[in-house]
């Protein structure tokens, strides 16, 4: 299986190229992994994934710059229907429209607009930490059923912007900071990640095991998904922005056309590093609050006086230069010096 990660001069490549070879390996999947940015490269690959960190704008710049890649990419994923996961900006970039620095027409793949996260509550921006996630409609995606064998799973965040989807149909998992956050998206043979499973540690490389596995035409289609014509263009979206199709209400029962907040996407409350505020998963919250130890405190024995460790420094510094110092009349006399004798 020949499976491509597009370098658009914005992503993590090579941690992302060496999660995948691993998630083929422990899987027990052949995946020949290879880091493309040529159309070319893009027609020959059989799975198609897109990583990118930064700015909206400077990644769809990245990918148009290629010669044919925005074109090779189409066809591959429309006509070819290859499996494809956008990850991270690699996932904003398939929506409409991105507001970072401006307002920036995406790929339009998937009707909505990416925002930027306005958390309150005190949450800081970037959203960075564990976070987890739920399942949204009456069963997971064939691709996220390890949400659903995970007791609390929770995956890597990193980002200061979000999707904002019209269709509800759309939306496979999500996640809360101050508000509803979409953590995953779909439809057909398309697929995006808000999180990072490159760093999501063991979920992550069953996500992306799954998504070696994957083959589409398994998976029933939504009914609602935006879909292209024949002739290219994307229909027009929704204005139902969460209304609609197969999803449970957990995910939906609050959303309206003004963005409100989803009610059902109330995670449980994580511990936080109390040096850092970083959220980690349960399990590394129980480690993170544990008493630390004392210090065990080096001792020098001097003339039978035991000395603490920044004592048995200074004395060792003073050491050195094997210089002693005596005190005669208020004024320091030393004998010796310099690889003298004392």
């Amino acid at each position: 299986m020949k499976v491509g990660i597009l370098d658009i001069g914005s992503g993590n490549l090579r941690s992302l190229a060496k999660a995948v070879e691993r998630a083929g390996e422990e899987a027990g999947i052949a995946a020949r992994v290879r880091i493309i940015a040529s159309a070319e490269e893009t027609a020959a690959m059989e799975r198609l994934l897109l990583p990118g960190v930064g700015a909206f704008a400077h990644a769809m710049d990245g990918l148009e710059r290629q010669d044919g890649l925005r074109a090779a990419l189409e066809t591959a994923v429309f006509e070819r229907k290859r499996p494809f996961l956008g990850v991270c900006v690699g996932m904003h970039l398939l929506l409409e429209r991105g507001l970072e620095h401006g307002d920036r027409r995406g790929l339009g793949w998937f009707a909505g607009t990416v925002g930027l996260l306005r958390p309150g509550d005190g949450l800081r921006v970037p959203h960075m930490g564990w976070n987890e996630l739920r399942v949204c409609g009456d069963a997971p995606h064939p691709v996220f059923a390890p949400l659903d064998a995970t007791p609390s799973p929770h995956a890597y965040f990193a980002h200061s912007y979000h999707a904002d989807l019209t269709d509800a149909d759309c939306l496979l998992a999500a996640t809360d900071y101050g508000h509803p956050i979409a953590a995953a998206i779909g439809r057909d043979n398309i697929l995006g990640v808000q999180f990072h499973p490159e760093k999501s540690q063991r979920l992550g490389l069953e996500i992306l095991a799954a998504f070696l596995r994957w083959q589409p035409t398994d998976t029933p289609p939504k009914a609602n998904a935006l879909r292209k014509k024949e002739g290219g263009e994307a229909p027009a979206p929704s204005r139902n922005r969460m209304g609609g199709g197969k999803h449970s209400d957990s995910c939906k029962e609050k959303a309206s056309l003004e963005g409100q907040t989803l009610q059902s996407l109330q995670v449980t409350p994580r511990k936080r590093d109390a040096s850092f505020g970083t959220p980690l998963p349960e399990a590394a919250a129980k480690r993170a609050v544990r008493p630390l130890a004392p210090r065990r405190q080096r001792t020098l024995t001097k003339k039978g006086r035991r000395m603490p460790a920044a004592g048995a420094v200074l004395l060792s510094l003073q050491m050195l230069p094997r210089v002693r110092a005596k005190r005669v009349g208020g004024r320091a006399k030393a004998r010796g010096g310099l690889g003298g004798s004392p």
